[in-house]
């Protein structure tokens, strides 16, 4: 559930992937970054903080890119940039792909 009030936004407890994010008051100077990943439990990377998937990143919103860094053991990395605007959330779903000559 997602409620705007006049100074900040109301995240309530979500489900993804199997996992409950606890709620918590977030700014609206900030935006949100929700990676999910196939398969799951990879590190996301986003401005120096890194978290398995699936990750939630609270970011200051503005107007230069967020590089998100995807990394795991024998799948090929993977970078998207994203612009987050203050109070938005961004949504970024990543099918990995398997390294060549890799065995799984």
């Amino acid at each position: 559930m997602i409620r705007d009030e006049k100074d900040r936004r109301y995240i309530d407890r979500r489900y993804i992937d199997r996992r409950y994010i606890d709620r918590r008051y977030i700014d609206r100077r900030y935006g949100t970054i929700i990676v999910r990943t196939n398969p799951s439990c990879a590190i996301v990377t986003v401005d120096g903080e890194s978290k398995n998937t699936p990750a939630i990143f609270d970011v200051e919103g503005r107007e230069l890119p967020y590089d998100v860094n995807i990394k795991m053991d024998g799948y090929d990395d993977s970078t998207q940039r994203v612009i987050v605007p203050k109070g938005s959330e961004i949504r970024i779903e990543v099918t990995l792909t398997k390294m060549i000559g890799t065995k799984g």
